[in-house]
């Protein structure tokens, strides 16, 4: 609560990352932009010096018995990864590795090791999708920017499906999935028909996705896969797929919308937005069960700030599910419908 009260003082992104060093907090991503023209980002925290071992041994299960996997002091937090006015012009974070901050991305090796997943560990095209956009802008607007965060193009569809369709032609038990897919437009709207049969055919992949033995890699660090690498793999997870959505009791087009609404009674509105797993910015991530699908995370806060002269400045956001949870309180109502709508509140 200290740290948060000091961060809440600087006057700059320098100042920020120098307060954060004295009073770290535990973990998250922080992207900072000040009024001086400064961006930067860092990754807090003060994980564990180890002597041994690499970052997938920090989740799992190690021997107690070991003396060699103890660890006695942590790495001090102005060692974590940072950058502050790159070259590219923006920085950028999807929940992801700090590898990924800017382009190029950073060079692991300049930190300590063992401290984040690698490049090749991220199984989240969120932020593929993020830097392919940004490093093909000159110049960014607000509303271009807005329109980034609100985009519901799977990109991983991009990179995957024509093969896959190819490769499922002629399977009978699947000319049905392939027409959906073909119909589909590829995106996470409320009525994009064929979203929740390509987000279920990702899910099943979604270990392939994270080892890169789904794809064929891209050709540098963090860029776009070329295709599959095993199309007939990917043909037996579609069948999977396909199972898994007629068992939820839902059509085989179904879209987002169908399967799951936002907010309750007559204040319901269908859901919309995607999946990161697909490369979807507008984050709505689903789950089937046994009597159809539920909501199971999603977007939270958005806010858009144009730092401008005093008097200026000008901001806008939306909390999705709404400020206040008291029921009587005027800030109680849900936001669904604004977010839905790809709009912030001023």
């Amino acid at each position: 609560m200290e740290s948060w009260w000091r961060l809440s003082f600087a006057t700059s992104v320098q100042e920020l990352f120098k307060i954060h060093d004295g009073a770290p907090l535990p973990l998250f991503n922080m992207i900072a932009a000040d009024a001086h023209g400064s961006i930067g980002a860092l990754y807090c925290g003060t994980p564990p010096v180890r002597a041994h071992g690499d970052f997938d041994d920090s989740k799992r299960r190690l021997p107690g018995d070991d003396p060699k996997w103890l660890w006695r002091r942590v790495h001090q937090a102005s060692r974590m990864p940072r950058v502050i006015n790159p070259e590219s012009g923006w920085v950028q974070n999807c929940n992801e590795t700090p590898w990924l901050y800017t382009d190029p991305p950073l060079p692991a090796e300049n930190w300590p090791s063992a401290i984040a997943p690698s490049v090749d560990q991220v199984d989240d095209f969120r932020p593929i999708a993020s830097r392919r956009w940004l490093k093909a802008q000159k110049k960014i607007s607000p509303e271009q920017l807005l329109g980034l965060k609100f985009s519901k193009r799977a990109l991983l569809a991009d990179v995957v499906l024509d093969e896959l369709l190819a490769a499922a032609t002629g399977e009978t038990d699947l000319e049905d999935a392939v027409q959906v897919l073909t119909a589909w437009d590829r995106q996470a709207n409320q009525d994009s028909e064929g979203y929740v049969l390509f987000y279920l055919w990702s899910m099943q992949n979604l270990s392939g996705i994270g080892d890169k033995t789904l794809f064929r890699c891209a050709a540098e660090p963090g860029g776009l896969p070329t295709g599959l690498a095993d199309p007939a793999a990917a043909v037996a997870t579609l069948r999977d797929a396909k199972a898994i959505l007629l068992g939820t009791g839902a059509p085989l087009d179904a879209s987002v919308g169908q399967v799951v609404s936002l907010g309750d009674g007559p204040d319901a509105i269908p859901g919309d937005g995607g999946s990161g797993v697909v490369g979807v910015l507008k984050a709505f991530e689903i789950m089937p069960t046994a009597d159809g699908f539920k909501k199971v995370l999603g977007d939270t806060w958005v806010s858009l700030v144009q730092f401008r002269p005093v008097g200026e400045t000008t901001a806008e956001s939306v909390l999705v599910y709404g400020n206040a949870t008291e029921p009587g309180a005027p800030p109680s109502k849900s936001q669904y419908a604004v977010w839905a709508s790809d709009r912030l509140r001023t």
